[in-house]
């Protein structure tokens, strides 16, 4: 560790964990603590051996932050599997929103559940191809959201 935010030293990594397209948190948090495990192991036993590990590159360093406003709207111009992740994301139950908000065939939904290969479901358009929602829920127009003044 040093003082900045993940720019420390790396001791041992992996690729990431492989995501199925009907993603539960119980199925990551799994898989990430099994590799947690094995490299915690590998890791204990370098530093031990005074490895002091290999400085980052930022050439493959990435930071989301926070979700914000910004996120709960989806952008259809936007990359499939970004779009596809986000709603991802809002399975794990942190917002307030079940899914992120759409407009599809003229109607607001909150998408639910999504998949990047054909099957079941509505074909959307993204940005750089299709992306098929599985699940979602309508809500109501954008109008019965804003109270009377």
């Amino acid at each position: 560790m040093d003082e900045s935010f993940d720019t420390g030293r790396i001791l041992v990594q992996r690729g990431g964990v492989e995501l199925p397209d009907d993603l539960d948190g119980d199925c990551v948090f799994d898989e990430v603590q099994a590799l947690s495990r094995e490299l915690l192991a590998e890791a204990l036993e370098l530093a031990a051996g005074g490895f002091a590990g290999t400085a980052q590159s930022n050439d493959h360093a990435s930071y989301e932050g926070l979700f914000g406003p910004q996120h709960s709207v989806i952008d259809w111009s936007a990359k499939r599997h970004d779009i596809h992740n986000l709603v991802r994301a809002f399975r794990f139950g942190l917002f307030p929103l079940p899914g992120p908000l759409a407009m599809v065939k003229g109607q607001w939904w909150s998408v639910l559940k999504s998949r990047t290969t054909p099957g079941d479901g509505v074909r959307v358009e993204c940005g750089d191809g299709p992306l098929w929602l599985v699940e979602w829920v309508p809500v109501p127009t954008r109008a019965a959201w804003l109270l009377p003044s």
